[in-house]
């Protein structure tokens, strides 16, 4: 009895002292899991979560959590939407977000920046409303420095009452992050923060230049890192730097990172932008190459709006080295990625312009065909003017070959001419309603994506019914036109206008502060009443409605309901005046 009970410890002891070495081994891995998600390294994590899948039965230790918010940061950084909505789906139903795990500050980062990457600030708003226990000032860790950061940019750019509140969170982030000496931690709360990045617009010269110095040193202490590459790009796409080749260079620098560490979402948008700016350093067609090779890498992979913006990115570059028929056909695949969006609009656009295409080349078929006719009527008659009739027909066939060559480049000709009627207002050359709206999308895109201010105005003409009536619809042209122009001319080249419908202009103004939107509407109207409409009325003036829509979860159609709203104020308040609010404001109004 004693022999067989020696024989069967003899078993059981090694196995169960070796299988809790290798889990307690499992342990240790699971804290670098976090790690890897704290600084998103995202190829290093994946590799991680498989040895952690391999070391033991997991699921006996209570692991499974720790695999599955972990896998959420691969998700985020890889953009697969499909895994992102079934792991927030799982944390969800099976309530793994537990405030009593000692793991509980990575888990809510995690949760609360998957929600941050997507710009659904309202939805990590809620989650950190729900677990305000991690604002309390216990354990001091860099997590809990990148939380308070985090939070500071939600409150600041999300549709809350709390938005007053973000400077004191970036505070607790600063003082925090200073008991760790860690540049990488500063670069990520002066980033979420935004503040102290130089800015053209904003800043006076010597401002500027001691912020953009400032930060040039801090970068040129980080190690590679995501935080690292996000400023860099940050850097090229707000144009701190003028020159287009070193915003090349830094948008490689980027990429590379990216590359390094995995995380393909930003990956895609980032050489995207590099492959514009390759057109804008006068490389076209390095672009386009380069651009093709995006599509064909990421073809299956990339997000609609990023596939919607490459396509719009090799049109571009197509038509300015005027190959024509691959343009067309990239503008089609842009249509079709908009159409796959339900966008009605954009789908009309599209069946305009390939509908008039094909009319046009049917048209030069019809005329060939006439001409070949006329030749072979001119072949039957008598022999003895045979030696005549050989040199017409060779004639005619110069001129037919002549007219084809004529109708060829017509077409090429017909297509940008047919392009630009489809986006322009025939009146004034300003855009018209269907262009403003596409450019309107695809602005609050980017104003989203990198949490920047965006002002979305409309602008009415005072009283423009009474010129009308007064002076007639020739001169209420004119007043149309003048504002055209003096809106064009007082706009900076990132900046949008249209007619939006009637005597009604819709501004979108990337980047723009509501103080810069006030200044620049105040500019037009100096100058629209310093100029005198022939025959017309002594003095032109309109009246402006908008908002600034930075960090606003509102679709498009309610930002210019609200700005609307905003005109119909400044209708009511005497006209002449402009009248713009915060996106905050909506929130707090209604």
């Amino acid at each position: 009895m004693l022999r067989s009970v020696c024989l069967v410890l003899s078993i059981v002891v090694p196995f169960v002292w070796g299988n809790e070495s290798q889990c307690f081994k499992t342990q240790k891995q699971i804290e670098s899991l976090y790690e890897l998600s704290e600084s998103l390294n995202i190829a290093g994590l994946k590799l991680r979560l498989a040895e952690v899948k391999r070391s033991c039965d997991f699921n006996s230790l209570g692991v499974t959590e720790h695999i599955v918010f972990n896998s959420l940061t691969v998700a985020d950084g890889e953009g697969d939407r499909e895994q992102i909505n079934a792991l927030r789906k799982q944390i969800k139903e099976e309530n793994l977000l537990n405030v009593s795990s000692e793991y509980f500050p990575w888990q809510l980062f995690i949760l609360s920046f998957s929600y941050y990457w997507d710009g659904e600030y309202e939805a990590a708003i809620d989650l950190f409303n729900d677990n305000k226990v991690i604002l309390s000032e216990s354990t001091a860790n860099p997590i809990r420095a990148r939380l308070y950061a985090l939070v500071g940019n939600l409150f600041f750019n999300a549709s809350t009452d709390l938005s007053t509140e973000s400077e004191t969170y970036f505070y607790k982030a600063r003082q925090l992050a200073k008991k760790f000496e860690d540049d990488e931690l500063t670069a990520f709360i002066e980033f979420q923060s935004g503040d102290t990045l130089p800015s053209i617009e904003e800043d006076i010269p010597t401002v500027f230049e001691q912020k953009k110095s400032s930060w040039l040193k801090l970068i040129s202490s980080l190690e590679d890192s995501p935080t690292k590459a996000d400023i860099l790009f940050i850097w090229v796409l707000v144009e701190i730097e003028k020159e287009a080749q070193e915003n090349l260079s830094l948008l490689d620098e980027a990429i590379r990172i990216y590359q390094e560490f995995g995380i393909t979402r930003t990956l895609i948008t980032a050489k995207i932008s590099y492959a514009r700016y390759l057109g804008l350093s006068g490389s076209k067609e390095e672009g386009l190459e380069y651009g093709q090779q995006v599509l064909s890498e990421f073809e299956t992979t990339m997000p609609l709006n990023d596939k919607s913006e490459l396509y719009d990115v090799l049109f571009e570059l197509e038509k300015s080295e005027s190959n024509f028929e691959n343009a067309l056909k990239f503008q089609s695949e842009y249509y079709e990625s908009l159409i796959e969006a339900n966008d009605e609009a954009d789908r009309a656009k599209l069946d305009l312009l390939l509908g008039d295409y094909k009319v046009a080349e049917q048209t030069a078929k019809a005329e060939l065909l006439e001409q070949s006719i006329k030749l072979k009527d001119v072949e039957k008659k008598s022999d003895t003017q045979k030696i005549y009739l050989l040199v017409l027909i060779v004639s005619i066939l110069v001129v037919s070959l002549s007219f084809m060559l004529f109708v060829l480049r017509k077409n090429h000709e017909s297509k940008i001419e047919l392009q630009e009627l489809a986006y322009t207002d025939s009146l004034t050359g300003a855009a018209n309603r269907l262009s403003i709206l596409r450019q309107a999308k695809r602005e609050l895109e980017v104003s989203r994506r990198f949490v920047q201010s965006l002002t979305i105005a409309i602008a009415d003409l005072d009283h423009f019914k009474s010129i009308n009536d007064k002076f007639g619809h020739d001169i209420g042209d004119l007043v149309l036109q003048t504002f055209a122009d003096v809106s064009n001319s007082a706009l900076r080249s990132i900046d949008y206008f249209g007619r939006y419908g009637g005597e009604e202009w819709l501004f979108i103004l990337p980047n723009t502060s509501k103080q810069e939107s006030e200044n620049l509407f105040n500019r037009i109207a100096e100058k629209l009443k310093s100029i005198s409409v022939v025959d017309g009325p002594a003095k032109v003036t309109f009246s402006v409605g908008g908002l600034d829509a930075k960090g606003s979860s509102m679709s498009l159609e309610q930002l210019i309901k609200e700005a609307d709203k905003q005109l119909y104020v400044a209708k009511n308040d005497g006209r002449d005046q402009v009248r713009l609010i915060e996106s905050a404001e909506v929130a707090i109004a209604s």
